[in-house]
């Protein structure tokens, strides 16, 4: 399991892509791309729970029902 302290919080956890996650970026969060969205089911999140933000595109696809590595 990875550790929070040891991940590029700046880093899509799955395709290595910038996430531009405002908290990440020390913007405020309400101006986050991902306020727009609902947030992905308890079942993905709990797949992917030990991961920082995701980028948009990799949402987007989860949100989908699409299996990322």
């Amino acid at each position: 399991m990875s550790n929070y302290a040891d991940m590029n919080m700046k880093e899509c956890p799955i395709c290595g892509g910038e996430n531009l996650c405002a908290v990440a970026n020390l913007e405020r969060p309400e101006t986050c791309w991902c306020i727009k969205y609902t947030p992905l089911s308890d079942e993905v999140l709990e797949e992917y729970q030990n991961k920082p933000c995701f980028c948009e595109s990799c949402y987007k696809s989860l949100k989908a029902g699409k299996k990322l590595v």
